[in-house]
Formats: structure tokens, C-alpha cells, sequence
């Protein structure tokens, strides 16, 4: 379950400052409202449609199941490639296709990221946005090295791990770089930082900062201010909290 919190707050960029940077650039004839209840919707749809296709091809190929692992970077980048040039119909096209998309939402979520330190640098501290984002990018390109490098080609780095409990806990037994980095991020910071601003939203900010945010004139009439400031006060931190108390200190497994 900690797994499948980090992955709503990753798909949705939750709790990484992303819709917090793109909705200061909401113009106020726009609903903040609409716009989020849109976002969720497509993600999730886009969500539903891409796992009823992954798991029809995973379980109707002889030996994929145990190719994956339990990996979504093998089942990205081991078992795909073959099963394009395998199995699919038009594989040597539809491959190739496939994985200029992955990249291209790769340097979509890249650039959304980079904006998040970008904007700091220039609103905070007065950087020139060129300037900004060179520093951005090549201090996030030295960390992609390191990933790049940890999937075999560096042993240092492929070896790397957190030996014991701690390492069980907050890396989820995994070995190498990339894939503690991408545990820990996703299944820990992410929810903490969710987490971390539904307490500022719900009890830090004013309520008429946020009713003027949300109440504006533009929020569609299925939208309740008092249903979303019980939910952001309560609901959202108790579940989150109650979670993440509940894997690290009881020790439960919701898998």
C-alpha cells in the first residue's frame, strides 16, 4: 500500500512542487477547481487504459511474468524490446515509436521538474532563467549519470546498499542507485511531502486565503469549500500519516 500512496502522488506530481509551480501560473479566470478535477480524471483513465493493456500482454506472453520481477525497469527496458521483436505484429515499427514517446514523457516530466527549481532560483534569489536552468539541468544531469550507470556498468554504484532494517525500510531492500533513489523518492518524500502540505493548506494557511483561491466565482456547483477543508485537515494527513506510522513502526505489510 506505501508503494501504491507513492505511485498516486508520483503519477498525479504530488508533493514534488510541480502543481504548486504550474498553479501560481493560473491566470484567475481559470478554475483551479476544474483544472485539477480534470487532471485526475485523464490520469486516471490513462491509468486504467495502460494497465489493462501491460497486464493482457504480461500474462498472455509464455515467460513474461517472470521476466518482470516485480521490475517496471525491466519490464521497460528488457522484456518490451524483446517482445516487440518477438511477438508484436509490426514490432520492428511500433518499437521504435513506443520508445520515442517514453521519451518524450520523460522530457515532459523533466521539464515540469526543472521548473520547480528554475522558478525558486529566479523568483527568490533574482537568477536570470537561462542561468537558472543551465544550473538546474547540469546539476540533474550529474545525478542521471549516476543512475545511468548504476545497471551494471559502475559496481560501486550497481552494488550500492543500505544493509539491515534501515535499508529494508526506507530503500525496500534494493540494490543500486537508481533503483534506492527511485524507491525512497517515490514511496517516501513524495507522500511526506504531500503530507507536509496538506498541514500548511488546511491549518497554516488562512480560511479566506484558501476560499479565495477555490471560491472565485469560477469553481464548478458540484464543488464544496467545506467538504475540501474537512478533507485537507483531516482526512488526506490522518491517511497518509496513519500509512506510513503503520509500515515503519508497526512493521505491516499491506502487500
Amino acid at each position: 500500500m506505501l508503494e501504491a500512496l507513492g505511485h498516486s502522488f508520483f503519477t498525479l506530481s504530488l508533493g514534488m512542487g510541480a502543481m504548486v509551480t504550474y498553479g501560481s501560473y493560473i491566470s484567475r479566470t481559470q478554475s483551479v477547481v476544474k483544472a485539477s478535477a480534470t487532471i485526475v480524471l485523464l490520469d486516471t483513465l490513462i491509468a486504467l487504459l495502460a494497465t489493462v493493456i501491460m497486464f493482457s500482454v504480461i500474462f498472455s506472453v509464455p515467460g513474461m511474468e517472470e521476466q518482470i520481477g516485480g521490475s517496471t525497469v525491466g519490464m521497460l527496458f528488457i522484456s518490451l524490446p524483446e517482445l516487440f521483436f518477438t511477438e508484436v505484429p509490426f514490432g520492428r515499427f511500433l518499437g521504435p515509436l513506443f520508445y520515442v514517446l517514453v521519451a518524450l514523457a520523460a522530457l515532459t516530466s523533466t521539464i515540469s521538474l526543472l521548473e520547480v527549481v528554475a522558478s525558486y532560483m529566479i523568483d527568490e534569489h533574482g537568477v536570470a532563467r537561462q542561468k537558472a536552468t543551465l544550473m538546474c539541468g547540469a546539476t540533474v544531469f550529474m545525478f542521471t549519470i549516476l543512475a545511468a550507470v548504476s545497471f551494471g556498468a559502475v559496481s560501486g554504484v550497481s552494488d550500492l546498499a543500505v544493509p539491515g532494517a534501515l535499508g529494508e525500510t526506507l530503500f525496500g531492500g534494493k540494490i543500486g542507485w537508481f533503483s534506492m533513489a527511485d524507491h525512497f523518492v517515490s514511496n517516501w518524500m513524495l507522500p511526506t511531502g504531500g503530507f507536509a502540505v496538506t498541514i500548511v493548506a488546511g491549518w497554516f494557511m488562512t480560511k479566506e486565503d484558501t476560499m479565495s483561491e477555490l471560491m472565485d466565482g469560477t469553481q464548478p456547483g458540484w464543488f464544496s469549500y467545506g467538504a475540501w477543508r474537512f478533507f485537507i485537515r483531516f482526512v488526506a494527513p490522518t491517511a497518509v500519516a496513519a500509512i506510513i506510522i503503520a509500515v515503519t513502526i508497526f512493521g505491516v505489510d499491506f502487500s
